[in-house]
This record gives structure tokens, sequence and C-alpha cells, in this order.
């Protein structure tokens, strides 16, 4: 199993949907997508219209986005 990790900028997730349907058939390749910089919910759309299976990270540990989520230090 592969997964990528993407800082989710508009050309990662474009190049995400362009690529051959096939790699995604067999579950093999689940991309990671962390949004670093607001991104027009298209993007994401796109994505899902796809039928890309994907892992998307609600709470950004970089980028301008890492500010308006709350975080837990682990001593």
């Amino acid at each position: 199993m592969y997964l990528p990790y993407l800082r989710a900028k508009q050309h990662d997730l474009s190049a995400l949907v362009s690529l051959n349907t096939e790699i995604y058939a067999s579950n093999q390749v689940i991309p990671i997508v962390e949004p670093v910089t607001t991104i027009n919910n298209t993007q994401y759309q796109r994505l899902r219209n796809s039928n890309i299976s994907f892992i998307l990270i609600v709470n950004p540990i970089v980028g301008p986005l890492h500010s308006l989520t709350p975080h837990t230090e682990i001593a």
C-alpha cells in the first residue's frame, strides 16, 4: 500500500485527479491530503467525483490554517 502525503495545494489536487484511474482502482494508493492554505471546495469535489479515496487531515500542523484549530501538546 502506498500513502503519499500531499500539502493540498491546488496543483497537487489537480494532479491527483488527472492520474490514471487504474492506479486508484486497486485501493493500493490512498493519498493523504493536508490543507495548508484555503482551497476552493471545487478541488475537493473533483476528487470525490473522480471516485478517488483519500484521507483528509482536518487539523493541519503547518500553514495559515494551523492557527485556526486547537492543538494539544503531548509531553
